[in-house]
């Protein structure tokens, strides 16, 4: 990669817009190769294309606020590219993280699903669940996670109950979500 003519005091125009382009390619590249992600850093961005991060930061910006980049939990993509996991990384995150009809509201135990992502080797997995938790799909509480579906059934009881019988007690609480 030759060095290009950029800079910290301004960015030019053709550079800056050859390296936008290397920018979209490497995105593109890299939702393609590992789609469950959000997309990439810019320190990753900036080894890959070998380039100044904090120069690149400032690009990243502008590539932003125009609309070419997006932006999201600081992790940089296609303005077009949304995560998804692979069908292996869904069933594990269903049956590590269940959804039990018979207890709806009881976390998972964040050691067990941390010691299933070690034990496990499904490609990108630990990407996917960095993923799952920016993104509120899976929400980490103390030492518990959570699927996001549980965390707004939670808040939904808690305020109906608390619309209902005003301010609630610890008791009262744990009744109302039906946990011990």
């Amino acid at each position: 990669h030759d060095a290009l003519p950029i800079s910290a005091a301004f960015v030019d125009g053709p550079a800056a817009d050859a390296l936008s382009t290397r920018i979209q390619e490497t995105l593109v590249r890299r939702e393609t190769e590992s789609p469950w992600t959000l997309g990439t850093t810019s320190l990753a961005l900036a080894r890959e294309l070998a380039f100044d991060e904090l120069l690149l930061v400032r690009l990243l910006a502008s590539d932003a606020e125009d609309g070419r980049v997006a932006a999201r939990a600081g992790y940089y993509a296609t303005p077009a590219h949304r995560a998804r996991l692979s069908d292996e990384q869904r069933a594990f995150f269903e049956r590590v993280v269940p959804a039990d009809p018979a207890q709806p509201l009881v976390p998972a135990p964040l050691d067990d699903v941390l010691a299933e992502l070690r034990r496990t080797k499904i490609a990108g997995l630990g990407q996917a669940f960095d993923t799952l938790l920016a993104t509120g799909a899976l929400v980490k509480v103390g030492a518990d996670v959570y699927r996001g579906t549980q965390v707004d059934e939670i808040r939904s009881r808690l305020e109906l109950a608390i619309g209902r019988d005003g301010p609630i007690t610890m008791a009262h609480f744990h009744d109302t979500i039906g946990t011990t």
